[in-house]
């Protein structure tokens, strides 16, 4: 049985695309929850783009519909933990998908030049009330 994703209601800005700028060569305007798309760099690099912080966590998007994101916690591995990468995960694509914790769950990935895992489940963002930043400053 599938852990159904929690939501999270988040400053809708985060969420914003942005547009490309043919002035800048780059995309503008994009909130740091877009920005961290990674799916596409995890399945072909085994890398993902820059987090996003939540309540403290490091999260990264995995996909992302026309008003929800999908993402997965970012948690640096042990030393002695295995690795799972993405073309082992992928050898069997249905067990992957059926996976209770989420189908990036336990894939190991490389942020700059330190490992971490994505962990399940995942969670969703939606544009919503604007949190109160935390103690330290983020949301």
């Amino acid at each position: 049985m599938k852990n159904e994703p929690i939501t999270h209601a988040v400053e809708p800005g985060r969420l914003d695309r942005g547009k490309w700028s043919h002035e800048f060569n780059k995309q503008v305007g994009e909130g740091d929850i877009a920005a961290s798309y990674s799916a596409d760099a995890i399945g072909m690099r085994g890398t993902v783009r820059r987090p996003f912080v939540f309540r403290g966590d490091l999260w990264v998007n995995v996909g992302q519909g026309s008003s929800v994101v999908k993402a997965y916690r970012l948690v640096p591995i042990d030393d002695g933990a295995g690795r799972t990468e993405y073309r082992d995960k992928t050898r069997d694509c249905e067990a992957a998908r059926a996976n209770p914790m989420g189908f990036y769950h336990g894939i190991a990935v490389r942020y700059r030049s330190d490992w971490f895992v994505l962990t399940g489940p995942p969670a969703c963002f939606v544009p919503g009330a604007h949190e109160q930043p935390g103690l330290f400053g983020d949301p």
